[in-house]
């Protein structure tokens, strides 16, 4: 198996970013359509107010939150793919991106619906497994094998999200949740009159629909606005961005903080009042305040300090470069790195097992 990931560093917003620079889209990837498709919706200023630069910058910082999915230890047993799903929302939703760029729009709604149950998903079991000495149940559902309980309803897990986190008033509810999903399911099993596509392009004359173009767009924009919302609300930390190299140096908590380049996407995506609104309903409350003070609690280090704690894969050539410019470009290096092992431990086939011990002494096996 072969895997690869990616990070971008951002020290402030790009004037103008594409579907195509968020998702690593390669060209040998569109069709002629998907390029025409691609030229309608950049054809637009990139002004903050419209659908595409929220779309794009929604998409980019629902990548962001790679690095808010910690590794969860059970007291024994298998843990590593413990993100599996949430990874796999990512792999689908950039499905969903390509699909519907190249205009097969039925089958990019249908795969959106999977994007948002994958995601939906995996929150939901995190919350439970939080809660479980081992992550038995977890890995008899992953594996297929004989479980004590049944599989949750789709309709259980939304419920239950949202009773478990605790978003703003101005944040996705219940409610707006289930009509989109409602919405997309149409294009898995059966769409409606009004839902049909031959209907909303007034035809069914191949090539461009400015119509269906714009119904994929938002159906794509509210189905990403829910998984950034559900992201948000089970790390809220994200809203308070940390230089994390200056307190931690380059040996980052893994899955704990955003930093400044990470929140920018998000503000980007959210605008500066949701942002604003969103943080007044965290700055209070518990979660993030734990996770904010213990990262509050570390002295700030010295550059000294910082560049002593390098454990990159490489060691960058960038001694000419002035110093917080090299430090910029190590932490999103290391970014890359830590989301490429994540995404192999939560996709790869590795026979592991954890235990603490009686001596609180933990202990990881893998088998070859």
């Amino acid at each position: 198996m072969y895997f690869q990931a990616h990070a971008v560093g951002f020290r402030k917003p790009i004037p103008y970013i594409t579907l195509s620079d968020v998702w690593s889209i390669q060209p040998e990837e569109i069709s002629e359509h998907g390029r025409q498709v691609l030229e309608v919706l950049q054809d637009q200023e990139p002004a903050a107010t419209t659908t595409y630069h929220r779309l794009v910058w929604s998409a980019q910082a629902i990548l962001e939150f790679q690095d808010l999915q910690p590794i969860i230890l059970p007291k024994r047993g298998p843990f590593l793919h413990i993100n599996f799903l949430f990874f796999q929302s990512l792999e689908i939703l950039r499905q969903a991106v390509l699909t519907g760029v190249n205009g097969q729009t039925h089958t990019a709604l249908g795969t959106l619906r999977s994007a948002l149950e994958h995601c939906l998903f995996h929150y939901w079991w995190r919350a439970r497994l939080l809660k479980e000495q081992t992550f038995e149940s977890y890995y008899a559902w992953l594996r297929n094998e004989a479980q004590k309980t049944k599989d949750p309803s789709f309709s259980k897990v939304i419920a239950d999200t949202f009773k478990e986190i605790d978003l703003p008033p101005e944040a996705t509810d219940e409610k707006s949740l289930r009509s989109l999903y409602k919405q997309l399911c149409s294009y898995v099993h059966k769409p409606l009159l009004s839902q049909s596509l031959t209907t909303i392009r007034g035809g069914n004359i191949p090539g461009i629909s400015l119509p269906e173009i714009s119904y994929w767009v938002s159906l794509l924009d509210r189905t990403q606005r829910v998984l950034l919302d559900i992201a948000v609300g089970n790390a809220p930390q994200a809203l308070f961005p940390v230089e994390i190299h200056r307190k931690f140096g380059f040996s980052t908590p893994v899955g704990a903080l955003f930093d400044h380049s990470n929140f920018i996407p998000l503000n980007e995506a959210l605008g500066d009042d949701l942002i604003t609104t969103y943080r007044k309903h965290y700055e209070t409350r518990n979660p993030p305040a734990d996770t904010l003070r213990w990262a509050e609690s570390h002295k700030a280090l010295t550059d000294e300090e910082i560049f002593s704690s390098w454990t990159g894969k490489t060691d960058p050539d960038d001694s000419n470069l002035p110093v917080d410019l090299r430090m910029f470009q190590r932490c999103t290096q290391l970014k890359a790195e830590t989301r490429a092992e994540l995404f192999i431990f939560s996709n790869g086939n590795i026979d592991h097992d954890f235990d603490w011990g009686n001596n609180n002494e933990a202990t990881i096996t893998l088998r070859h």
